[in-house]
C-alpha cells in the first residue's frame, strides 16, 4: 500500500488531496438536506402527493446509510481510488439525471441511485485520507477537516437548496452538484494514489453485507414511516422490529463466518462503542 509523507514535496501535495476530499464529502452529504426547501416546488412540478414527497429525500438516505458498510470493505479490496472515482461518477450521474427528471418515478429513482453513489464515495474517502495523512502525520487534523465539511454540508444545504429554489428553479439543488463530481472524477487519477489494505479478507463478506445492509436499510426506512404513518403504525413497527431481527442474524454471521465484514472484536473498544452511539443518535 503506498502512502504519503516522508519528503516535503510529497507533504505538500497531501493538501490538495485533503480538499478534494472535503469538497466531494460538503456536496454528498449537502445533498441530503440541499432539496429540502425546494420540495414544494419540485412536487408541483412533477405532480407528487404529500406523502409521496418525503422519498425524495428518503430514497437518498435509505440508499446512503444502507451501503456504507459493504461500500468500505469494497474500497479496502478493490481499490481506494477505483471505488471512489467510481462512487463519484455514479454520485455525478445520478444528480444530472435528477435535475432533468419529468417524473416523480425517475426522480425517486435517480435519488436512490445519487445516494448508493454517495455511501460508495464516502468510506473510500475516508481510507484515502487516513492513508495520506499517517498518524503522526497530520492526522487528526486533517480528519477534523474532513468531519467539518460533512457538517457544513448539511447545515449549509438548507440555505443553498432555498436560494437555489427561489433563483435558478430546483433542478439546479441537482445540477449544481455536477461540476463538482466531474471535477472530482478529472482530479483523483492525477491526485491520488491507488491503494488498498492488504490485510483486508481476500473476499467480501456476502452474508453479512447483505443482512446488514438490509437492516439499516429497514432502520431508515421504518424511521420514515413512523414521520408518515405514526410510531405504532404496522409498517413502522414491523420494519423497526425486522431490522432487529436482522441485527441480531448479522451478529451470528459475524461469530461464524471466516472472514467477518466487522469483527466482533472491535466493539470492545469503549471509544468506538461511544463515539458510534453518539452518531446513531445524532
Amino acid at each position: 500500500m503506498q502512502r504519503y509523507g516522508g519528503n516535503t514535496r510529497k507533504d505538500r501535495r497531501r493538501w490538495p488531496v485533503l480538499v478534494l476530499l472535503c469538497a466531494v464529502e460538503f456536496v454528498v452529504v449537502g445533498a441530503i438536506a440541499v432539496v429540502a426547501i425546494a420540495l414544494p416546488s419540485i412536487g408541483e412540478d412533477l405532480g407528487f402527493s404529500r406523502s409521496e414527497l418525503q422519498w425524495v429525500i428518503s430514497a437518498y438516505v435509505l440508499a446512503f446509510g444502507g451501503f456504507l458498510l459493504p461500500a468500505g470493505r469494497a474500497a479496502d479490496l478493490w481499490g481506494r481510488r477505483w471505488v471512489f472515482v467510481v462512487g463519484l461518477g455514479l454520485f455525478s450521474v445520478a444528480s444530472l439525471v435528477c435535475g432533468l427528471s419529468g417524473s416523480a418515478a425517475l426522480l425517486v429513482a435517480a435519488r436512490a441511485a445519487q445516494g448508493f453513489g454517495a455511501a460508495v464515495v464516502t468510506p473510500a474517502a475516508l481510507s484515502i485520507l487516513t492513508s495520506v495523512f499517517p498518524e503522526c502525520g497530520g492526522r487528526g487534523r486533517a480528519v477534523g477537516f474532513w468531519t467539518a465539511a460533512q457538517a457544513g454540508g448539511g447545515a449549509s444545504g438548507w440555505i443553498l437548496g432555498g436560494f437555489l429554489a427561489q433563483g435558478p428553479g430546483w433542478e439546479w439543488a441537482f445540477l449544481s452538484t455536477v461540476p463538482v463530481g466531474v471535477l472530482g472524477v478529472l482530479l483523483a487519477p492525477l491526485l491520488l494514489h491507488e491503494s488498498s489494505d492488504p490485510s483486508a479478507p481476500p473476499k467480501l463478506d456476502a452474508a453479512g453485507a447483505t443482512t446488514v445492509t438490509a437492516a439499516l436499510a429497514l432502520l431508515v426506512y421504518g424511521l420514515t414511516r413512523a414521520e408518515e404513518t405514526g410510531l405504532a403504525s404496522p409498517s413502522t413497527l414491523g420494519s423497526l422490529g425486522l431490522s432487529v431481527v436482522l441485527v441480531a442474524v448479522f451478529i451470528s454471521i459475524e461469530a461464524m463466518v471466516k472472514h467477518p465484514l466487522v469483527p466482533l472484536g472491535v466493539f470492545r473498544s469503549r471509544d468506538l462503542v461511544g463515539s458510534g452511539l453518539v452518531a446513531l443518535a445524532f
